[in-house]
């Protein structure tokens, strides 16, 4: 019996530090029903990443390849919201059809453009405080990131591996780029599913995640490395990983936004 603390009409359960797993497995169970469906988000996520690349490394930008992962983590569960409907209809019981996942009836479309637009502004903070981070850090090295001239990665991984500088910049990125991530998952960890289902504003759907977030730290903080984890791996085998991984991180959120709260 889990218990559980009350939100005003919901309810917040308090759930074991390996409960991720049991979302991963409704997870993927969701995704190998219809997998056509959940394989086609997951191929235009892989294609989106691989784009994105394709023209930062084009604009000889490959040193802002780490914030460009950011950006997908932040804005995918925006993205996610066709997954979630299908994990909807299947907990359910409803049919299954393309013009359902890609187009689901959205109880307040504003409530989740509000809610991309707080994470593209967190995004956007994360940007401009890794751009100002690398000019602190290597601007005597590479003078021209002032003006948004950055240098091609392999030159840049070279001086943050080998240099007192660059590690320093790799330490205090890492850790200002992990405090916005955990505000944006804190803000999103179930809210955008639970958007998706119910007739609520912005505000309280945020702040029921952000209290499913503190109520669960084990389970949530789990939940938040288990995604990076996926997320890297994914983007480290060019982006193809994401053809499962994107669909199956986004059935397992549903299941997870499921079983932490609760509605009277």
């Amino acid at each position: 019996m889990h218990a559980m603390t009350y939100t005003g009409g919901a309810q917040i359960r308090r759930l074991p530090f390996d409960a991720p797993w049991t979302w991963l497995a409704a997870g993927w169970r969701d995704l190998w029903r219809a997998p056509r469906l959940s394989v086609f988000f997951g191929a235009a996520a892989a294609a989106a990443g691989l784009l994105a690349m394709f023209i930062l490394f084009g604009a000889g930008a490959g040193a802002l390849a780490p914030l460009l992962l950011g950006g997908f983590a932040l804005a995918a569960p925006v993205f996610a919201l066709g997954l979630y409907e299908k994990s909807r209809r299947i907990e359910a019981g409803e049919p299954l059809s393309w013009k359902a996942v890609i187009t689901p009836n959205l109880p307040r479309f504003s409530t989740i453009a509000y809610a991309g637009l707080a994470l593209l502004l967190i995004y956007l903070l994360w940007i401009r405080a890794g751009t100002l981070l690398f000019a602190l850090f290597l601007g005597q090295d590479f003078p021209s990131v002032i003006v948004g001239d950055y240098p091609p990665l392999y030159e840049f991984a070279t001086i943050a591996l080998t240099r007192p500088e660059g590690l320093a910049l790799l330490a205090v990125g890492t850790l200002v780029g992990g405090a916005l991530a955990l505000v944006a998952f804190a803000i999103s960890a179930v809210s955008l599913p639970m958007m998706l289902e119910r007739d609520i504003d912005v505000l309280t759907a945020m702040s029921l995640s952000v209290r499913a977030v503190t109520q669960n730290p084990g389970a949530m903080l789990n939940w938040a490395w288990i995604i990076a984890l996926m997320l890297v791996l994914s983007m480290a085998l060019g982006y193809i990983g994401l053809v499962i991984a994107f669909p199956w991180i986004a059935h397992a959120s549903w299941a997870a936004y499921r079983d932490v709260v609760r509605f009277g």
